[in-house]
């Protein structure tokens, strides 16, 4: 069996050998010429190392600009929401008096957690939390429940 291997066996092993033979012809066989070859079929002729480095730091200043618009795009996403924003502000709040949020933990575990350490808090968080929830998860709109949210939230003391 090992002197006469399954046609499908012999077709990968016939495309392997392909493939290294690309490899070393494109990879280990490159040379100024190849370059050269390669750099006119992209359009630039008559190309010199200046010029060449122009265009390497161009494409870098390109995709470092691609990089930073999308991260700054998503920064500007999360933070349009008010609704969410004044959650975050509660949850600083609270973290400043030494209960922080943990990364797992959504609103009504939060203020339950709330509840049970400070009993005092545990009515007016547990109110907080459920109108954070039908405000950011429920498809109604409604602005003067997330203003109210906001008030409520901006007078919040512990």
């Amino acid at each position: 069996m090992a002197r006469n291997p399954p046609q499908w066996l012999r077709e990968l092993r016939f495309n392997w050998d392909a493939l290294a033979n690309q490899w070393n012809q494109w990879v280990l066989g490159y040379n100024p010429e190849t370059q050269f070859a390669f750099l006119t079929r992209l359009g630039m002729e008559n190309i010199t190392w200046q010029k060449m480095a122009l265009n390497m730091l161009a494409g870098i200043f390109i995709l470092v600009g691609l990089f930073t618009l999308i991260l700054l795009r998503r920064l500007v996403v999360r933070s349009r929401d008010p609704v969410q924003a004044a959650w975050l502000k509660l949850c600083r709040k609270l973290e400043k008096a030494g209960l922080p949020r943990a990364p797992h933990e959504g609103p009504r575990d939060y203020a339950a957690r709330i509840a049970q350490v400070r009993p005092e808090l545990a009515a007016r968080m547990q109110e907080l939390a459920a109108r954070y929830v039908a405000l950011r998860y429920q498809a109604r709109d409604d602005s003067l429940s997330r203003q109210a949210f906001r008030r409520a939230v901006a007078v919040f003391k512990l």
